[in-house]
C-alpha cells in the first residue's frame, strides 16, 4: 500500500527522486503517464511517484493538473513535490496548487541538491557557486531563468508568501508560519538537520524540492524496507547491446556523447527536419535504422542523436515534435535488434520512447552516478526492458563511457 506520493514535473525527475527509495530497499513504481496512474494501488509498493508530465504546459493546465494529482493523495499519508533543482518549470503554481488541494498552510521547500552542485544561499539558487541565472540552464529554449532569487521565481505564478529560512535558521511560529517555506542550504548534513527539524514539528506530510531532500525523507518516512540486492544481479544480462539516445543539447550531454564517441562508440546523427516530420518509412530512415542495427550488433553499442541543428526559435510544439521523431526512430530500430538495454538523455525523449514502446511502468533499480538512474521499463504482457535514464543537464564527463562499463561488469 502506497505510504508516499511524489509528484515530479518531468519523467527524468521522477527517476532521480524514486531511486532514492528503491536503492534503499524500498518498494517504488513509477508511473510516466499521468492518466496510467490514476486507481493504481499495488499492495507491495510504499512509494508512488507520478510524472505530471507537466513542465511544458500553460500555468493554468499545470495547476490543473497538480490540484487533480495531489487528489490521489488523500489516501496517502506523506507526500512530495517534485521540482527541477535549477527551478525550471511552473514553481509557484504547481506549490500553491498541491497547498491548496492538501489544505496546506505551511509548505517547506527545500530545492538544494549538494551532490550535484545545486545548492541555496541567502535565498538564491547557486549552480556550482553560480546564480542560477548566469549558466547555460538560464538559456534553456522551453524554460528560460530570468532569476536566481526562490522567492521571485515562485512570485512569477504564485502571490503565496514566501519565507526564506537560512542555514541553521529556526522555524517562523503561529500566524507567521504560513505560505511557502524556502530553506537554505549548502551540503548535505544541513539537509540532515533540516529533515530532523521538520519531523521534529510535525511538518513533514506534505513538502517539497529535488532529489537531494527526497535522500532525507527515504531515512525519516515510516517506509517499509527489503533486502537490498546486489545492484548488478538486477541487469538480466551484461552482454546485451546498448542503444544510448539523446534529445538533449545541454553542453553536460554533447560533451558526455563526444566523450563516448572518441572512446570508440559509433555515433549516429539525425538531423531535427528529419525527426520534426519523421516518417518510418522513409528510405533516409531506414537507411539509418539499419545502420543503427548493424553498429548494435557488431559493435555492441551505439549512439544516437541530434545533430545540433536545432531551430533557434525553438518552441514546445517543435521541441515535442523532435522528442517524438527520435524516439520513433530509435523504436524502429529497435524492434529490429533483438533484446538489448537503451540508456536516454531527456525528460523529454525518455517520456516519447516509453509512449512509442508502449510501456507504462517503470522501477528504478539504482544510481550509477548521481542523476544517472538504472531502471527496469514494463509493458503489456510482462514484457521488460533495461533502461538507464538521466537529466540533459546531470552527470559526469564521462557520465556515457561509464554507463557502458557499469552495465557490461
Amino acid at each position: 500500500m502506497y505510504k508516499l506520493l511524489i509528484l515530479a514535473d518531468d519523467l527524468t525527475g521522477a527517476l532521480d527522486t524514486g531511486v532514492q527509495f528503491s536503492r534503499a530497499g524500498i518498494p517504488t513504481d513509477v508511473y510516466p503517464f499521468p492518466n496510467y496512474a490514476e486507481g493504481k494501488n499495488n499492495p507491495g509498493a510504499e512509494v508512488l511517484v507520478i510524472n505530471t508530465d507537466s513542465r511544458h504546459l500553460l500555468p493554468a493546465q499545470a495547476r490543473e493538473r497538480i490540484f487533480t494529482l495531489a487528489g490521489f493523495a488523500r489516501g496517502i499519508p506523506f507526500v512530495y513535490k517534485k521540482t527541477d533543482s535549477c527551478l525550471r518549470g511552473h514553481i509557484g503554481c504547481e506549490l500553491e496548487a498541491l497547498m491548496e488541494a492538501g489544505g496546506i498552510d505551511f509548505l517547506p521547500f527545500i530545492p538544494a541538491y549538494p551532490d550535484l552542485g545545486r545548492t541555496t544561499e541567502a535565498g538564491r539558487q547557486l549552480l556550482n557557486g553560480t546564480p542560477i541565472d548566469q549558466t547555460p540552464m538560464a538559456r534553456d529554449p522551453l524554460n528560460p531563468i530570468g532569476s536566481s532569487a526562490v522567492q521571485d521565481i515562485i512570485a512569477q505564478e504564485s502571490n503565496l508568501p514566501v519565507i526564506s529560512i537560512p542555514q541553521d535558521g529556526s522555524l517562523p511560529g503561529g500566524e507567521k508560519r504560513r505560505g511557502i517555506g524556502v530553506f537554505d542550504c549548502r551540503e548535505n548534513s544541513a539537509m540532515d538537520a533540516i529533515g530532523d527539524l521538520l519531523k521534529k514539528e510535525g511538518l513533514l506530510k506534505a513538502s517539497a524540492g529535488c532529489a537531494g531532500f527526497a535522500r532525507v525523507l527515504m531515512a525519516l518516512l515510516p517506509l517499509a524496507r527489503q533486502e537490498i540486492p546486489d545492484t548488478h544481479s538486477l541487469i538480466p544480462n551484461p552482454s546485451l547491446p546498448l542503444l544510448a539516445l539523446s534529445g538533449s543539447l545541454h553542453p553536460a550531454s554533447v560533451e558526455q556523447i563526444e566523450k563516448a564517441s572518441l572512446s570508440g562508440v559509433p555515433l549516429v546523427k539525425i538531423s531535427s527536419a528529419m525527426l520534426i516530420d519523421f516518417r518510418t518509412e522513409s528510405e533516409e530512415a531506414k537507411k539509418l535504422a539499419a545502420k543503427v542495427r548493424t553498429h548494435l550488433k557488431n559493435d555492441k553499442s551505439c549512439i544516437v542523436s541530434t545533430n545540433g541543428d536545432l531551430p533557434r526559435t525553438q518552441d514546445s510544439l517543435s521541441a515535442g515534435k523532435i522528442a517524438k521523431g527520435l524516439a520513433r526512430f530509435a523504436a524502429s530500430a529497435i524492434r529490429g535488434s533483438g533484446e538489448l538495454s537503451v540508456s536516454v538523455f531527456g525528460g523529454d525523449t525518455l517520456l516519447a520512447l516509453m509512449e512509442a514502446l508502449c510501456m507504462d511502468r517503470i522501477t528504478p533499480l539504482a544510481e550509477i552516478e548521481p542523476g544517472v538512474v538504472l531502471a527496469n521499463a514494463w509493458g503489456g504482457e510482462g514484457k521488460r526492458m533495461t533502461i538507464v535514464a538521466k537529466s540533459g543537464a546531470f552527470g559526469s564527463e564521462n557520465s556515457l563511457v561509464n554507463i557502458i562499463s557499469y552495465l557490461r561488469a
